[in-house]
Order: C-alpha cells, then sequence, then structure tokens
C-alpha cells in the first residue's frame, strides 16, 4: 500500500520527533504499514501548488500497486495571494532557500495586483476544476482518494466543489478553533505551531478515522464527515457507531 498527501498546513508532515509527537500523516503511515509514504503538502500553498504536485504523483505510480491519496484542499481565495509555492505565513522547510522569500508588503501588492484578474467567481472556477480533474484522474487510476475541506464550514459549500455524482469521502470543517488558528496554534514549548493545526491527540485520532475509511473503502466511498461537533474533535467511535 502506497499513502500520498497533498495540500496545506492541514496536511503537513512537521513531526516533532522529542516525545514522539507526530502528524496525522505520518501516524497513518505507520498504521497502514505503508511501503511507500510521500508528502508533498506545504503550509500557506495554494490549490494550484497541490494540484500540480499531485499530477507529478500520479503520473509516477504504478496502477499494480494500492494507492491512497489525501488531499487537504485550501482556500480558494489562495489562488491570488499565494504567490510563490515557499509564501507562507511562517517558515516551515528550512531546506527552501531564503532568497526565495519576499517581504510582506511585496507580497501585499503583488496580490492587490493579481485580484484585478481573479476575482472570487474565477478563483471558484479554477478550484472546482482543479478538484473535479483530480477526482476523475483517481478514478480512473483506481486511486483511493479522501479530500480533506477544511475552510468550507457545510455541505452547502462542500456542493459548490463537488458535484453531486462524484463520490469521495470528504471530511470538512476542520479548521474548528476559527479565523485565529495560527495565533492559537503557537506552542511555547516547541517555538512554532502545532501539527497541522491541531493538537497531539487530535492527530492521532485523524489518523485512526482515516485508517477505517482507507481499511473499508467501498463502504466509505460516499462518506461526508462534519469534523466540528459538540466534542473537541470527531471520535473514531463515534464514527464507527454511527457506519454500524
Amino acid at each position: 500500500m502506497n499513502l500520498y498527501v497533498a495540500g496545506d498546513s492541514f496536511s503537513d508532515s512537521i513531526d516533532f520527533i522529542e516525545g514522539n509527537k507526530y502528524s496525522w500523516s505520518t501516524t497513518l503511515s505507520q498504521l497502514l504499514s505503508a511501503s511507500t509514504y510521500k508528502n508533498v503538502s506545504m503550509g500557506g500553498t495554494s490549490i494550484w501548488w497541490s494540484y500540480n504536485q499531485i499530477n507529478n504523483i500520479l503520473d509516477s505510480i504504478s496502477d499494480d500497486s494500492e494507492n491512497i491519496l489525501i488531499w487537504s484542499v485550501t482556500d480558494y481565495v489562495r489562488l491570488s495571494t499565494c504567490l510563490t509555492p515557499q509564501h507562507s505565513v511562517y517558515v516551515l522547510h528550512s531546506d527552501v532557500p531564503e532568497e526565495m522569500f519576499v517581504s510582506q508588503e511585496e507580497l501585499d501588492a503583488a496580490a492587490i495586483y493579481r485580484k484585478h484578474f481573479f476575482d472570487e467567481d474565477l478563483q471558484k472556477f479554477i478550484a472546482k476544476n482543479c478538484i473535479v480533474d483530480i477526482v476523475n484522474r483517481c478514478l480512473l487510476r483506481n486511486v483511493k482518494l479522501i479530500l480533506l475541506m477544511p475552510f468550507l464550514r457545510n455541505l452547502g459549500e462542500v456542493s459548490q466543489y463537488i458535484d453531486d455524482d462524484i463520490n469521495v469521502p470528504i471530511i470538512y470543517n476542520l479548521m474548528h478553533r476559527g479565523l485565529d488558528y495560527l495565533t492559537q496554534d503557537y506552542i511555547d514549548k516547541y517555538k512554532c505551531y502545532l501539527l497541522c493545526h491541531m493538537t497531539f491527540e487530535e492527530n492521532d485520532e485523524m489518523a485512526k478515522m482515516l485508517s477505517v475509511i482507507i481499511c473499508d473503502y467501498s463502504k466509505h466511498h460516499n462518506t461526508k464527515i462534519d469534523i466540528m461537533t459538540k466534542e473537541p474533535f470527531y471520535s473514531t467511535q463515534k464514527y464507527l457507531n454511527e457506519k454500524s
């Protein structure tokens, strides 16, 4: 089984080796005993960034293997605000050359300029077509696809990007900390942000839930999960009880 992950900071593969604190994708790869695990996510990037990364993955995989793809589909507005793949609110990747980062003033000025060409309707149109294209490519290649849609709050918003005849598992409403989630995520002990904007326990819970979906994918292929419930995080046992 091969596991591939793409997207933004909600799927980034930053791990805290000290204390064995792992992101959900790393834990998931361990739960699945994945023979191949590749995470091409990068915080702060746009749908276009991950769309191209995913196409590179789909071009390289073998149809003889069982392939899993999890895509954290970020906010469509980043099509106009994210000017380089490395643009992020905070620097997560030490291997990115420093000269690739520009000042916030330059980014803001360029974003305003680009918004003249990328109005909201056009950004939504591009985002939807990117998603639909990847869904169809995965269906053709028999790749098990799961979509995470952290910035979408309800099924009405999800339906703007996913046609009714497209059946893939979707987990939405991950941004349960509100618009100030980046501020709340900061951990003094580690001098950085929480893994994928979740607590360590929530990362473990996410990995368990995804492993349940993957291991019985045909049963859950049309599953839609609102991650925001009365509990701080959707529990695996609650999900299993509802499906039994």
